[in-house]
């Protein structure tokens, strides 16, 4: 048992691009995005465990240890997110968890990899980009153990699918400010002063731009179907 990161990756819009394109032309391209990927993980000491269709799973913190492993992930990441070598975008999910991690499989086929529930929240992270259209999801277990964390923009806690715990989710902007009403808005809710909170993501849907506004709208819709459970937190019902 290791306390690792990990990272999932994903390829947005490939279902529309594979109907789409030629299958030598689609194998070229997911090459070369490959490629990209990889050279950004390995530079930033980052093992590849597997390929999962169009994405990829990752850690850093074995086989063998990593210094400043969460930083390290994070830079890997920030590199996938702005490269623009290939044509496709990617969402990234980054957790650090303990995990066991070794030799899986049969006398006929085995393979280096990681398993556990850490491993399951990183997956699920991973997919949530969905629902808050953003590149990169972090845990709050990640993020408290990066050393520059001031282009990150809290959003808010959830319930992934299959987990009773809550999650706190942390996302990269370019934006050098965020709006401190955001965060107050965000807190508010959390400590179930929920019409207080409403009323700022109201007034931020009027004056703010993208991205904090479509944020805003899964905040006020979950309020309007009061779909969260014993505390308030954000609940979406797919991955």
């Amino acid at each position: 048992v290791q306390s690792c990161v990990l990272m999932f990756t994903d390829i947005v819009g490939f279902t529309p691009y594979s109907e789409s394109h030629h299958v030598t032309e689609l194998g070229t391209a997911v090459n070369l995005y490959f490629s990209e990927l990889i050279s950004s993980i390995r530079t930033y000491e980052g093992t590849l465990l597997t390929f999962l269709g169009d994405g990829l799973f990752a850690l850093w913190g074995a086989p063998l240890p990593v210094d400043s492993s969460c930083d390290k992930a994070y830079k890997a990441a920030l590199g996938i997110i702005d490269s623009n070598k290939t044509n496709f975008k990617t969402r990234i999910g980054l957790h650090f968890g303990e995990v066991l991690v070794g030799n899986f499989g049969s006398v006929e086929c085995i393979q280096y990899t990681a398993m556990g529930d850490q491993v399951n929240l990183a997956s699920r992270l991973e997919g949530l980009n969905k629902s808050f259209a953003t590149s990169l999801l972090m845990s709050s277990d990640f993020v408290e153990r990066l050393t520059d964390d001031t282009s990150l923009v809290y959003l808010g806690r959830t319930r992934v699918k299959g987990r009773n715990q809550l999650v706190g989710l942390y996302t990269y902007t370019s934006q050098p400010v965020v709006n401190e009403l955001w965060i107050k808005a965000v807190r508010l809710f959390e400590v179930n002063k929920i019409q207080e909170a409403q009323d700022i993501f109201e007034e931020l849907l009027d004056a703010e731009s993208d991205p904090i506004k479509s944020w805003c709208r899964i905040y006020l819709e979950q309020i309007d179907l009061k779909i969260w459970e014993k505390q308030p937190c954000l609940v979406f019902t797919h991955k």
